[in-house]
């Protein structure tokens, strides 16, 4: 699994099921990077066009983290979700 980056001994340790998953999606994966790199060329080729595209992946990034008006606490000192937490390592096997 060169794509993912996993060792030998990591692909023969993931459940089948994971593994099948991760197979299937790498062609997926490939042809949007893909495309996103001919709709870069393609739009380089003007001003207007890049312009036009920086624009929107500038939307597409959006916004990561807003810190709430007037508060002093960091954004990334909130407690863990544990239950959600637990629904999501539940999927994941």
């Amino acid at each position: 699994m060169h794509f993912y980056g996993l060792t030998h001994r990591e692909v023969l340790d993931t459940p089948i099921k994971t593994f099948w998953l991760l197979s299937s999606n790498i062609e997926r994966i490939t042809a949007q990077k893909d495309l996103r790199e001919l709709t870069v060329l393609a739009h380089s080729q003007s001003v207007e066009g890049a312009t036009e595209l920086t624009k929107r992946l500038i939307d597409e990034i959006g916004l990561i983290a807003k810190e709430a008006k007037g508060s002093s606490r960091a954004v990334f000192s909130e407690e863990r979700d544990e239950e959600g937490f637990a629904a999501l390592k539940a999927m994941s096997v």
